[in-house]
């Protein structure tokens, strides 16, 4: 299956740190594909002030480049694409960086005078925003600095904070942009959490893998991490926070007790929490797997129906011998089937609206 697209708008400012966009675009799009389950796609909002600092020659080619004048020249009348809202929809992921003081005033007070504080202003709270402040040393520790910083952190946006070095300008202090390991590790920290793949484990179904056998990409959550995220009122709920982040769900293989137990209901485990707690408007996709007479026994249908009736989908099982020497229906699908069902399902989120390129 191939690779989905993590569609990061990056947007630059005034500052000189913009210096750095070539480095930072180079650098996100090397990252090792080894390691990733996605690909970094990423669409460049530039400011008039950010262009005095880089030229548009030092980027690579599948960089989409949008600025004042692209925004303007995409609306000629009703009906027209507005390049603000279209990408605000295209996005997964927004980075500024480097958010410069007037920048952050403007994002802070609602101003919306230019293409990317208009994005900004149209954003979908529910994706993630992250910025990195890069100004002076007097600037960085004025007053309405940490008050327009911590209101941007109540929205829900992410602070990447400024480090103390040498400037530009010769002063020392802090207010000079993160270095651009430390955004990428970040930004790749926030993609990953949207675009890898999560596998939940039962205590049983750890009998017959190894996480050494998973891609350095997948992250693994059984039991014992369910209960040991939780310590006090106000920390994660882990079954709640996989639930949130997951865009699909695939059981596979889904036994004759775990399916009895998600059909009445129980969460007794992290895998049946998760499936309690699961979006109905995101899709869930099972596949049964177990003895040809259980699966054959009347409740199995029973429980299947139930499932379907909440908008699930199945992917029946297959007939071939099994394990136990046992020839007939209940093999879990070939891996082939489940792949090919779960692209159906996936070309959704490769589908969205894309931005307005002329």
């Amino acid at each position: 299956m191939d690779k989905r697209s993590c569609k990061l708008i990056l947007a630059a400012t005034g500052s000189v740190a913009a210096l750095k966009i070539p480095l930072l675009v180079k650098t996100l799009l090397e990252l090792p594909e080894d390691e990733m389950t996605y690909v970094f796609e990423i669409h460049l909002v530039v400011t008039e002030h950010a262009k005095h600092f880089f030229k548009m020659s030092e980027l690579p080619g599948s960089v989409k480049v949008y600025d004042d004048t692209l925004e303007w020249k995409a609306w000629k009348s009703r009906g027209d694409p507005v390049l603000h809202i279209e990408l605000g929809k295209m996005a997964d992921l927004m980075l500024i960086a480097p958010l410069d003081a007037n920048t952050l005033a403007k994002m802070a007070h609602g101003i919306s005078d230019n293409l990317l504080t208009c994005t900004t202003r149209a954003w979908d709270m529910s994706k993630p925003l992250v910025f990195c402040p890069a100004m002076n040393t007097r600037m960085w520790e004025h007053p309405v600095t940490a008050e327009q910083i911590g209101l941007l952190k109540t929205w829900g946006h992410v602070e990447i904070p400024p480090i103390s070095k040498k400037l530009m300008c010769g002063d020392t202090g802090i207010g000079a942009m993160a270095e651009v390991d430390t955004i990428v590790a970040t930004i790749r920290s926030v993609a990953d959490k949207k675009f890898n793949i999560h596998v939940i484990v039962t205590q049983h179904s750890k009998h017959f893998i190894k996480k050494s056998d998973l891609p350095s990409g997948v992250a693994v959550y059984d039991d014992k991490m369910g209960w040991s995220a939780w310590k006090a009122r106000g920390d994660p709920v882990m079954h709640i926070d996989l639930s949130k982040l997951g865009d699909i769900m695939l059981l596979a293989p889904l036994t004759a007790n775990t399916l009895a137990k998600i059909a009445l209901g129980f969460s007794n485990n992290l895998l049946t929490c998760t499936t309690r707690a699961w979006d109905p408007a995101k899709p869930l996709v099972f596949c049964p797997s177990m003895n040809t007479k259980m699966w054959e026994h009347p409740i199995t249908t029973q429980h299947i129906n139930t499932l379907k009736d909440w908008g699930y989908i199945e992917i029946p099982p297959a007939n071939k011998k099994q394990m136990c020497g046992t020839v007939g229906d209940g093999a879990m699908a070939e891996v082939k089937t489940i792949i090919d069902t779960l692209q159906c399902y996936t070309s959704q989120f490769k589908a969205r609206p894309r931005a307005n390129d002329s």
